[in-house]
């Protein structure tokens, strides 16, 4: 019979922290603040405790290693004792055991002891009665216990002490997948960088595009949208933890999954926004940081409270898109037309209003209560596409109007050739919303899109069109 397994919570049964987690879901709850900090200066025992007692964690949406938790079950049903033995305080480690059922017993920080190191090993001899024991770790910390092991179990970056372990006492070993370069990848959205195409657009309706310097402006400002919006992203994805979890499909994200971790996680939600200050600044100065940073407030402000609002929600997004387009007039005298921003902001309401209707749809029937982490309700699906169907046709007759005004004879040798682009949206539109009231339309537009061989060809009819009224 193998010797009882004593198993680590923390970057072994977890791919992460949960002291991470539980910090992260008080970001929200300011009232929490001071017990937590009155913990901290009482010592790392008490602050666990202190954190771990008002977080609203739920030990099945944790992101555990699949793979050694299947491990452990196999252990468990040949027989073998199990025990949790963790640093994490005890109204953790506690609902975890609960939770998978396969633990004989739990030890775990109380407040007064930080179970880790020493103190663990000290916790676990005693537990053992001096019968030899397994252990499961992943740490430095975990070395002197490895030592007093008879027989050792690495996880995640504990297969790098192999050595120190030593190679005849390792029964098992799983490999790290936390922090990947395809993984961090992911997590920042490049796909999402798209929809910064738009910084493009005042350039190419003012027939500026090729102009170097104008060019090197807007290639810049794209490359700081793109940092910025990946820090958003990943600071929205940390504090939508616990929803995207709960989501068909965005429990998949990396850091819903554990295959980024928090703390990597919230160093692209820092880093990459002050990055993004500087290249605006070096492409348009002083204005373009202005930009940036007012997109950055704006993406942050939807992060925290505007996506939980309905329809506020849906009009933040509109903006945000055509925000990015303005961005991209700094560079040229023109600057943005009235007529532009009018069909951005009625495009990209119905485009976000064509997001949240397939989430909604995608909900059970027997669905009533509120969308977790928004507003919406199950039943709300059919006046959100009427306001996104209503608003794509508002786009459309814009394009109609636009090419019946005198703006646009300054600009095109067959002015009314530019309504040529009116059905092919309003055609790219209506697909998008029979998709969508199908079930067939992935919950983000844009990544539709770019995995779409229509939406090219559409594109391409939009240019030609173009091309077509400046040179007939």
């Amino acid at each position: 019979m193998n010797p009882p397994l004593y198993v680590d919570l923390d970057g072994t049964l977890l791919r992460g922290d949960s002291l991470h987690e539980a910090c992260l879901s008080l970001v929200g709850r300011p009232s929490a603040w001071p017990v937590a900090v009155r913990g901290l200066l009482a010592g790392k025992a008490a602050f666990k405790q202190a954190v771990s007692a008002r977080a609203a964690l739920r030990a099945e949406s944790l992101p555990y290693r699949q793979d050694f938790l299947a491990w452990l079950r196999e252990q468990r049903s040949a027989g073998r004792r199990l025990i949790l033995a963790t640093g994490a305080d005890h109204a953790i480690a506690a609902p975890v055991a609960e939770h998978l059922g396969i633990f004989d017993a739990v030890l775990a920080s109380d407040g007064q002891t930080n179970l880790t190191g020493a103190h663990k090993l000290k916790a676990i001899q005693a537990h053992a009665a001096g019968a030899p024991f397994a252990y499961a770790g992943d740490g430095v910390v975990d070395l002197p216990i490895w030592a007093a092991a008879s027989s050792a179990v690495l996880a995640g970056a504990g297969l790098r002490l192999e050595h120190g372990v030593g190679s005849h006492k390792v029964e098992a070993r799983f490999p790290d997948s936390v922090n990947a370069f395809g993984s961090l990848l992911r997590a920042l959205r490049p796909y999402q960088w798209a929809k910064n195409v738009l910084v493009f657009l005042p350039a190419a309706a003012a027939h500026r595009l090729l102009d170097p310097v104008v060019l090197r402006a807007d290639l810049l400002l794209f490359g700081a949208f793109s940092l910025c919006a990946s820090g958003v992203y990943a600071a929205n994805d940390l504090l939508d933890l616990a929803s995207d979890r709960g989501h068909a499909e965005k429990r998949r994200r990396p850091l819903a999954a554990g295959s980024v971790s928090i703390p990597a996680g919230m160093a692209i939600a820092g880093a990459f926004p002050l990055l993004a200050l500087a290249l605006a600044f070096v492409g348009a100065g002083w204005p373009g940081v202005a930009m940036i940073a007012g997109y950055w407030a704006a993406t942050s402000y939807y992060s925290l409270h505007g996506k939980r609002v309905p329809l506020l929600d849906v009009f933040l997004l509109a903006g945000l898109y055509t925000f990015r387009a303005y961005a991209g007039a700094l560079v040229i005298p023109s600057g943005l037309s009235a007529w532009m921003v009018a069909f951005l902001l009625f495009l990209f309401l119905g485009l976000a209003c064509l997001k949240r209707f397939s989430e909604l749809l995608a909900l059970p029937d027997e669905h009533q209560g509120s969308v977790l982490g928004r507003g919406y309700r199950r039943a709300d699906h059919l006046l959100v596409a009427m306001l996104g169907v209503g608003s794509g046709f508002a786009a459309t007759l814009v394009v109609c109007l636009y090419a019946a005004a005198p703006a646009a004879t300054l600009l095109y040798a067959q002015p009314m050739a530019v309504m040529g682009i009116a059905p092919v949206v309003l055609f790219g539109l209506s697909r998008l919303w029979l998709q969508a009231w199908r079930g067939e339309l992935h919950s983000d537009p844009v990544l539709h899109a770019l995995r779409d061989r229509v939406s090219y060809l559409l594109i391409a009819l939009c240019v030609l069109w173009t091309l077509a009224a400046s040179w007939l």
